[in-house]
This record gives C-alpha cells, structure tokens and sequence, in this order.
C-alpha cells in the first residue's frame, strides 16, 4: 500500500493508517475539490473530518500519481483514469472539452483511488465446480457493481496459466493485470499474454491472430462490437471467460451472453466471495 500512500494528502494518509480494518481493508478514496474525502471499506464508509479539500492538495495528488509529468499520461488520462504503481486505478473527472473525439480535461476537480486487492486462490472452487459441470464455449461471471467479477476473473485467469493453458488477456482499462510502465502489478499467470490499453474488439481480434491463445479472457463485455469478437473467437477455436454486470441469468442472456456459456453469478460480503452457477 505504499504506492498508495505516497500520493496522499498528509490527513487522508493518516486517516488511512487508523482505520480499524487496516489498510488491507481499505476499498476506495473519493475526493473531489471542497468536498469531503470518503474512504470506503466493505460496506462501511468513513468520512476524513474535518476536512474539506483543497484545490493545492488535490492538484498535489495529481502531480504525485503523474510523477510530475501530467503531459506523459495524457493518453491514459482520456480514458479517465490512471494506473499506478502496484496496480491501483485513480479515476478522475473535471472540465472537459471534446476535440477529435476524445475527452480532453482543461482541469481536474473529482478523483476516486480504487485499492487493487490480490485474491490468489479466490476462483479455486468455483473452477473445480465449473470443471465438474461443465464450462460450454465459456464462462461469464456476472454481478452488479462491486462485486467481485475483475477480481475473480484474474485469478480464473492465473489458475488456467498454470495449469498449462495459454491465455489471452484484454485489459483495455488496466483493471486485471495493472499494466504498469510495461510490466503486469497483478499475477495473471506465466501463460498469459496481456493486451492493454486497447479497445476491447480489436483487441480480441489482434490477440488471436497473433498470440494464438486457447482462451480468451475480457473484462466487462457489453458493446455488440465485443459480442461479435466473441463470436470470431470462438469460430477460431478459443474459449471465452468475461464478466458481464447484470443481476441475473436472464439479464445476462438479454445482454447477448451464449446460452453455452457458464454463467456465473457472483457476490461479494464481508464473509468473502460467493457464487451460484447456472445449470444449463
């Protein structure tokens, strides 16, 4: 966590470091210039008080997560978020223009810091229960917000890496592997090929046509663009793992997820992950 901490306004660090779960606890910061800062563990929220923050001490976050070169992350910047060091996301939001398309931010006001948690070992009994019924074409792993899909879907990813699988991995926003300066934050496994940063159609399409992998692992799939690179990777001979958000089965499938497919719902409480998969 101290990629974390080393970005942070000196009262927000304090506050994070005497919070009675601890900083492994420790979900997301939300900041925004003269509002309060939120810190969010499990399904409680803390307020850092009393103390409304600074346009100086939010700029100086920036400055820190940018290594004070805001130019060199401009590319990152019009997806809305950063990846940093250790695989933690800083998502942010202000005054923006559109020029060519793109979102260009005059200036900065919102943030929200998304803690990367590890959970190696979290998707070993889904996958033995998977593997005992059967994964079809594929497996979609399904919940609304926060409920663990990118996290489970990673550590899907590294189990199959080990088991000898070649994976391929499109990470478009950053969120599986943490791709940072080149190099993954988060284990994704020895066998597995990530494509970052990129469109998650496209990426699809060039990942098979270049790495060659037996699966086929996206984040967040929803566009009938990306439903249609499923198709071309299946047709290709790959399987599929994504996860999808959505509340049922059924909202699953109205979405365009193959009724072949493994559809995993998943949750998340304080008790850890749990899931339900529905039988074909």
């Amino acid at each position: 966590m101290e990629e974390v901490l080393a970005i942070l306004p000196d009262k927000v660090r304090e506050a994070c470091l005497q919070l009675d779960e601890g900083m492994e606890g420790l979900q997301e910061i939300r900041m925004g210039i003269g509002q309060p800062v939120y810190l969010r563990v499990a399904e409680k929220e803390y307020v850092v008080e009393p103390y409304p923050l600074t346009r100086q001490a939010f700029d100086r976050v920036i400055e820190r997560a940018t290594d004070y070169c805001l130019f060199a992350y401009e590319e990152q910047l019009e997806q809305g978020f950063l990846t940093l060091q250790g695989g933690h996301r800083l998502g942010v939001c202000g005054e923006g223009r559109m020029e060519d398309g793109k979102i260009k931010f005059r200036r900065l006001g919102y943030a929200t810091l998304r803690i990367a948690h590890e959970v190696k070992g979290c998707a070993k009994n889904l996958w033995c229960t998977l593997e005992s019924k059967g994964e079809g074409s594929g497996i979609a792993l399904v919940s609304p917000p926060g409920g663990g899909k990118t996290t489970m879907l990673r550590d899907l990813v590294r189990l199959l890496s080990e088991q000898g699988h070649y994976v391929g991995l499109i990470d478009e926003r950053g969120e599986v592997a943490a791709v940072y300066q080149g190099v993954t934050q988060l284990s994704v496994g020895s066998r597995t090929c990530v494509l970052s940063g990129c469109n998650k159609a496209k990426g699809m399409e060039l990942c098979i046509r270049s790495m060659g992998p037996q699966y086929v692992a996206v984040d967040e799939i929803g566009s009938a663009q990306e439903f249609a690179a499923m198709e071309y990777a299946m047709q290709s001979g790959c399987k599929i793992l994504c996860t999808m958000h959505g509340n049922s089965v059924q909202e699953a499938l109205k979405k365009g997820i193959p009724e072949n497919f493994a559809v995993v719902l998943l949750y998340q409480d304080a008790g850890g992950f749990h899931y339900d998969v529905w039988e074909r």
